[in-house]
Order: structure tokens, then sequence, then C-alpha cells
């Protein structure tokens, strides 16, 4: 069983992932990891002989560009005794090599593995836990559509204190059932290209850049639906968005159409995405404080111009004029938050947690 989406390909185990699995597992990033460490290539490729007696439930997340596997999703139906088993309940546990978070490739992966599960596997209920710190995997649940439920305080155990007692983490547990996944995706807005493009022109027109000072170019590459690229462009006060690959642009960023909407309508903050990885941001990074600025400037539409062109990406390419270099500013405490290096991750959901160490973690 593979389960194929725009990037990835959800497959189950081969012997010959163990390189792959052991970059990651070699020295788990979280601590509910811990029980899972692989300490060779030997111990990995056994691993993996194990992993791949499960076709149904346990899946490599592997790149279609070169089939690397830069993680991993699995679920456990509910009940212990086979015969009692409630299979319409799942808890799923995902975790991801780090040198891959911060692309959208957990959530592509976990969107795909719940739809399976909710479509294929008669799944009534899906739950997962993560650790109260893990900012990013809360945000991963949230973006799933699913529910805080609650948080249960020293819940679980993976590792020791330096004085050789169980050290407990408080845990939150998320859920969502299938009659909401499949309202959230009735509800879901399908965009095209231009619709996009549009969206973020009648969002930017409320914006006032007269306080923009010099030059911004912003160019923007969405995956996912409605891909394509597009730039957002500040000059003399004025805002300009078009439909090209702008190649001489001050910040460029990936992201989702829902993403970059739900930012320039004022929905999300760009400086608290980027922290959190849910946007990947690219050259000169340091502008992404000017871009915040323009995003949070009161709205003054008479004075901003805004103008959309009709060409899609892969079209004639716009003529760039000669880029004015901007003011030095002065650095914040925002573009510190920006080019932080995140500490938590997107990895670190944890399933079937009971009052001892789980066999099954995320």
């Amino acid at each position: 069983m593979n389960i194929e989406t725009e990037r990835l390909i959800l497959r189950p185990f081969e012997e010959k992932d163990a390189g792959d699995v052991l970059e990651y597992l070699g020295n788990p990033a979280v601590n509910c990891f811990a029980c899972m460490k692989l300490a060779s290539i030997e111990e990995a490729r056994k691993e993996m002989q194990n992993r791949a007696r499960n076709t149904e439930y346990y899946f490599a997340i592997v790149l279609k560009e070169n089939d690397k596997v830069i993680g991993e999703i699995f679920a456990h139906p509910e009940g212990e005794d086979p015969e009692q088993r409630d299979f319409d309940t799942f808890s799923p546990c995902w975790m991801l090599n780090l040198d891959y978070t911060g692309k959208g490739y957990a959530y592509e992966a976990a969107y795909a593995y719940f739809d399976y599960l909710f479509r294929e596997k008669g799944a009534r209920r899906i739950y997962a836990y993560t650790e109260d710190y893990n900012l990013s995997s809360q945000r991963l649940c949230e973006k799933l559509g699913m529910r805080r439920e609650g948080l249960f305080l020293e819940f679980v155990s993976f590792i020791n204190n330096p004085d050789g007692t169980p050290k407990y983490e408080n845990t939150m547990q998320y859920a969502i059932l299938k009659k909401e996944w499949d309202k959230n995706n009735e509800r879901r807005e399908t965009m095209t290209y231009e619709q996009i493009v549009e969206k973020i022109k009648k969002a930017l027109a409320k914006v006032d850049a007269s306080g923009v000072k010099g030059h911004l170019a912003v160019q923007v590459d969405v995956y996912g639906e409605g891909e394509g690229a597009f730039y957002i462009e500040v000059k003399e006060g004025k805002v300009d968005v078009q439909p090209y690959e702008y190649f001489d642009h001050d910040l460029r960023i990936r992201c989702t159409a829902g993403e970059i909407i739900s930012i320039v309508e004022g929905k999300k903050k760009i400086i608290e995405e980027v922290a959190a990885q849910n946007i990947e941001a690219l050259r000169n990074v340091a502008r992404i404080d000017d871009f915040a600025e323009l995003l949070s400037s009161p709205a003054q539409a008479k004075k901003t111009k805004v103008s959309v062109g009709a060409k899609k990406v892969g079209a004639e390419k716009k003529t760039v004029a000669k880029k004015v270099e901007p003011k030095v500013k002065e650095k914040t405490e925002i573009k510190k938050a920006a080019t932080k290096k995140v500490t938590s991750t997107d990895t670190g959901i944890f399933a079937g947690v009971k009052n001892t160490v789980p066999q099954h973690l995320s």
C-alpha cells in the first residue's frame, strides 16, 4: 500500500532504508523517541526487517525526487486484546529528520495519512499527544483541524533526571472526529493560481506602504494548491503585486497559499510563522523585518496603489528595474526572533501513551 502526495510517497519500509532511518534515530531529537534509538547500521537493518512486515499502518515518508526516507508515520488501533479492539479509533505518530523540517513535509504527510485512516481504514476518531513545550507539533495538530482536548500534568516519563528519578513531562492531547474532518474538507476552498494572486492584491490594498523606505521585493513561492510564484514589490511608497518570478528579489519565502493569505489578511504574523517553521524564508532573511512592518501598517487604501497583471508563472518575464538599496535599519527584537534557530520541531508527536513508557512513539 502506497500513499502519494505532491512531493512525497508514503510506503512500507524496506531494508535499504536503514541508512536513512539511522540518520534521525541514531540520535533522537526529542525525549519521546529515546526508546527507539538505533546504535548501528546493523541494528537499523534489523529494525527495517521488523517494520517491513507492517504494510497497513507503518509507512516511511519518502521524497519523490530521490527516494530518500526523511521520516516515518504510523498508527495503532485502540485496544490491546485483538478480540476486543475498537478499530475505529487510531493514535498516529510521526517524526522527521531534522534536516527536512520547516518545508511543509510533516503537514503534507500527516494530512494524507489522516485521510487514509478516515477514508480507507474506517477511522471514526483520531487522537495524538504532544509535549507542552513543542509548539511546532501543537501548531501542526491545529493545522490538521484537531481540537486540543486536555493537558495532562507529569503524564509520562521517557528519561531520568541526573539523580536517577524519572523525568515526567506534561502532555497535550489533540483529537478530531471523522465528521469534523469531512466538514473541514467540504468547506476547504479550492483556489486557482489566479484567485490566490487576486486575493493577495485585495488584502494588500488595505495597507499603507508610505512608511517603507527605499525598495522591497518579496517573491512568494506557493506549493500545493494553486502552485506558482508571484512577487510583492514596494517602491516609492506604492505596492505592486505581479504574477511573475522576480529574480532580483530582496526576500524569498516558500509556503502554502493558505499561509500567505492568512498573513497578508492579518490573521497570522509572518515572524511567528517563520520561527515556527511553517514558512521557509530564503535569501536576505533579515528583510523579513521590513515585510512584517509593511503588513502591520494601518489600512490606508487610498494612499496605496496595488496592481495585478494577467500573466501566470512561466509567461513572459518582467524586466526588473535597477534595485534601489534600502536604508540600513536598526536591528529589532523581531528580527532576532525570525533568525533564531527554533529548537522545538514538528517531529514530537507521540501516541498510545499510558502510565508507562509506550511501545510506539513519534
